[in-house]
């Protein structure tokens, strides 16, 4: 029997170097069909696609002459994927072995009701895996077990194409910070589930080039964090999370630097506040149950 075609897709943004890497774990994967699809999200020099000839993977080069953001270069990369499952990796990201792909395919055969699969990340600079941004995320889990989860981290995931093509694609508004949650609570909502699977593993050296970073990063995760609770949650959970993300934004900054670059951009928040609340969507209660029963991001 014929195999399904899988898509790969890359964003990167003045990282040759680091795609370089990417580019060759993903050529010794196994697995075939697969089809590679890069987008280069605005480099001051245009990158170049150092794979090669690879057999059986076919190669589509994208150029933005601006930078989208991580929302909009992933929706230009996805919208140009053919394949039944979308797997994304970060341009500062590898593939550890040539078997993930099978892996991926393998889950999505097992699970289908699986939307989204995370992915095993494990920190080069740190030594260790990154514990904190999954939920459920104890140590002895994350490297033991299969488990539902509410959230995935950007660096390594999968996506069904056809609940991607139901739910929609990353809200591009959000340019940077909390588009994965946003697009998860969207899955969740329609009845689709998200797995973490510690077997398919990648590893990540979070690159410093092109990287938003400090009072900015702390500034974007909050400003996003208002407009994705606008637009899903009930207003006395707004409230509670308006209180504890900005206890956690003051206590990661030190001070109130990153509030300062709100009000300086007040204006734009506004308007995008007022633009989120038009199309605003209140998910199911059972999505919010789900949440508090996976221990996912709902009070904090």
């Amino acid at each position: 029997m014929d195999k399904s075609l899988i898509s790969i897709f890359i964003i990167c943004l003045n990282r040759q170097a680091d795609l370089d890497r990417a580019l060759q774990s993903v050529g010794i994967q196994d697995y075939r069909p697969l089809e590679l699809v890069l987008v280069d999200n605005g480099s001051t020099v245009p990158l170049t696609m150092n794979i090669g000839d690879v057999e059986g993977i076919t190669v589509k080069h994208i150029r933005s002459e601006t930078n989208l953001g991580v929302a909009g270069g992933r929706n230009i990369a996805m919208r140009a994927c053919s394949g039944k499952y979308l797997v994304c990796l970060d341009d500062d990201a590898e593939f550890v072995d040539e078997s993930v792909v099978n892996k991926i395919v393998k889950v999505y055969d097992e699970k289908p009701q699986a939307a989204i699969l995370a992915f095993h990340i494990f920190d080069v600079p740190t030594n260790k895996m990154a514990y904190d941004h999954i939920p459920r995320g104890a140590a002895g889990k994350m490297e033991k077990e299969t488990y539902e989860t509410t959230y995935y981290i950007g660096a390594g995931h999968a996506v069904r194409r056809e609940v991607l093509e139901q739910v929609g694609y990353y809200t591009e508004q959000l340019f940077f910070a909390g588009e994965e949650s946003d697009l998860a609570i969207r899955v969740m909502d329609s009845d689709y589930e998200i797995w973490y699977v510690p077997d398919i593993k990648i590893r990540h050296n979070p690159s410093p080039i092109s990287r938003i970073q400090g009072n900015e990063r702390l500034y974007y995760n909050y400003k996003n964090r208002i407009l994705f609770l606008l637009r899903y949650f009930p207003w006395f959970l707004i409230l509670v999370n308006l209180f504890t993300w900005g206890a956690f934004i003051t206590f990661k900054a030190k001070s109130l630097k990153p509030f300062k670059i709100l009000l300086d951009n007040w204006d734009d928040f506004i308007k995008q506040s007022k633009e989120v609340s038009q199309c605003r969507k209140r998910v199911k209660n059972k999505t919010l149950y789900k949440m508090f029963k996976l221990k996912g991001h709902l009070f904090a």
